[in-house]
């Protein structure tokens, strides 16, 4: 909130009034949502953020990640004419989130793309696995002041980590880390923010409150912990249960956050929905400059299955892909019939769930019997996967 106001003010400051006034207008939707539960299904008002996929490329083969159970073409990176044509189709966005299938430090432009998203005064946030961090990265990071950077570190200890997150070395990884953190102060710097990203499982979650512990040794300031998202019978037997000893590990690494100072985000150990406001205030835009509603869709690249409980649900990016900014104009994407469509669902969707009770029994029947529509039971909605 505070950020958002800071870079309103920042807008208005230098010049850039129809941004801060599109910013403006968003904020007071968002108010509208909070105070009122009202959301228009035709916005008045452009995105104020949206992630864009810049790369399949990825150097580890992480057991959980969905590239293991979806095709993933030859290599391919963003060029950077393509970058700049999608940026200019969203005049008003203040934030761009680098997220998708590969690992975006093996851009090969990855820097020149930081360039010039500084240059239009656009907020960062990108995620690495942290193999690429080396001193010439990370100086460039603390000098480009990029905005936020999550690292996934799945495990507190070599043996764990390294059984998920094939391809990559632990101990390499914390060095970078330290590396990152001594060029920010070095440079007297607070940017990048930093947040170890744990995607919690059976085989992981007891070292949980370790990972909060090692953050606030090597200078890292938060840590987020992600339920794993399930593309397979075999990988939804790894989700974690409510059982009392998980809730007793969660309860450990909280009372260690807070005595270090170390922001803590965790989910839910039961279903519990929360509102989705990604249609009404941002998209995901793939390499192809496709219009996807969120990222947890976006990056998908074909039909596929998700699992949960032991119950399978077909998931289709293209029920949530509403046009292509290389093609058309995205003002007329954004409040098409099916786009406005896609949100009065949703909204419906999001004041049913307000009225129940929500456990794993009643959020595997209504998954069971939910055809169509994967709004209406997304993990990331319900809190259940990262």
């Amino acid at each position: 909130m505070i950020a958002g106001i800071k870079q309103i003010m920042q807008d208005i400051g230098e010049g850039r009034l129809s941004r801060a006034s599109n910013s403006l207008r968003a904020g007071m939707y968002r108010r509208a949502w909070k105070y009122f539960g009202f959301l228009p299904s035709s916005v008045p008002y452009q995105p104020t953020s949206i992630a864009i996929g810049i790369t399949t490329r990825c150097n580890l083969e992480c057991a959980m990640c969905w590239r293991q159970f979806t095709p993933v073409s030859a290599p391919r990176d963003i060029e950077l004419e393509t970058f700049e044509r999608i940026l200019d189709s969203f005049p008003f966005v203040t934030t761009v989130g680098l997220i998708g299938l590969g690992e975006p430090l093996l851009h090969p432009n990855f820097l020149e793309i930081m360039k010039i998203l500084k240059s239009r005064e656009i907020a960062i946030d990108s995620s690495t696995n942290g193999t690429l961090l080396d001193e010439k990265m990370a100086q460039a990071l603390v000098a480009l002041k990029v905005d936020q950077l999550a690292i996934s570190v799945d495990g507190a200890t070599s043996n764990t980590f390294e059984s998920i997150r094939t391809g990559a070395k632990f101990g390499q990884v914390i060095e970078n880390v330290k590396i990152l953190v001594n060029e920010k102060k070095k440079a007297k710097k607070t940017k990048p923010h930093i947040t170890f990203t744990i995607v919690g499982m059976k085989q992981n979650v007891v070292e949980l409150p370790d990972l909060v512990e090692l953050a606030h040794q090597v200078g890292v300031e938060a840590v987020c912990f992600q339920h794993i998202s399930s593309y397979s019978r075999e990988i939804d037997k790894r989700h974690l249960d409510q059982s009392e000893e998980t809730a007793t590990i969660l309860k450990k690494a909280i009372k260690i956050s807070s005595k270090n100072g170390v922001e803590l985000a965790l989910r839910p150990l039961k279903p519990m929905p929360q509102p989705c406001l990604m249609p009404w205030f941002g998209s995901y835009i793939t390499q192809d400059g496709d219009v996807r509603a969120c990222p947890y869709l976006g990056c998908l690249t074909c039909p596929m299955e998700e699992w949960y409980e032991g119950i399978p649900i077909p998931i289709n990016p293209e029920d949530a892909t509403f046009g292509n900014v290389l093609k058309e104009d995205f003002v007329n994407i954004w409040n098409c019939e099916r786009y406005r469509r896609f949100r009065t669902e949703l909204k419906r969707f999001m004041n049913e769930d307000k009225h129940k009770e929500w456990g794993v029994e009643n959020y595997c029947e209504l998954r069971s019997k939910t055809p169509g529509n994967y709004c209406r039971i997304c993990q990331w909605r319900f809190m259940t996967g990262c």
